[in-house]
């Protein structure tokens, strides 16, 4: 009895270790392989300075234009995106 408990206590261990290497090798693949999982906070920064930007631009767009607003609105909206974006990226 006391033999097959410690092959059994063996053979868990085993396993365990085997387990873990696995995981650590996946972990190395994606940090090194995969630049959107390991940099995620990077694509957090771009797609908050997009948001910000587009608010910004749809307010400066809205401000600066006569008339008809929504042009000037959309306009501003969409630059404002681009260059949010651009320099949320940029500052990772």
């Amino acid at each position: 009895m006391r033999k097959i408990l410690i092959a059994a206590g063996l053979a868990a261990a085993m396993a365990t270790s085997a387990i873990g290497a696995a995981s650590a090798h996946d972990a190395y693949y994606w940090r090194h392989h995969h630049r959107v999982y390991y940099h995620n906070g990077c694509r957090r920064s771009a797609a908050t300075g997009a948001v910000v930007g587009a608010v910004g631009g749809a307010a400066i767009g809205n401000s600066v234009s006569r008339g008809n607003r929504l042009p000037g609105t959309l306009l501003g909206a969409g630059l404002g995106a681009v260059a949010g974006h651009a320099i949320g990226q940029h500052s990772c």
